[in-house]
């Protein structure tokens, strides 16, 4: 038997700045901080972001080495030319899209 998924849920990712990168995404999407203590008891600083329907739970590491990590996750946005506007303002350097 398949089962089917219906959405993510959320996404787990290492952070070289967990406050930097915390700072990014609220200023690009508006996030919240949803979850302040480490909700996976992983030994690093750690926090969830997000909003209803979307959860980012980042942790600070040290080495950021390419094991398991995550190459990419995508966001639906209802404009595309107001997030590239925004990325602009925040100095963002866009490489694809």
């Amino acid at each position: 038997m398949v089962l089917y998924a219906k959405s993510i849920d959320h996404v787990n990712f290492k952070v070289k700045n967990l406050e930097e990168s915390i700072k990014f995404y609220k200023e690009l999407f508006g996030f919240k901080v949803l979850q302040e203590e480490n909700p996976n008891k992983i030994d690093a600083p750690s926090k969830i972001i997000g909003n209803d329907t979307i959860k980012l739970c980042m942790y600070q590491v040290q080495d950021m080495s390419p094991a398991g990590g995550i190459a990419h996750f995508g966001f639906n946005i209802e404009n595309f030319e107001d997030v590239i506007s925004r990325c602009n303002e925040l100095r963002v350097e866009i490489l694809y899209g």
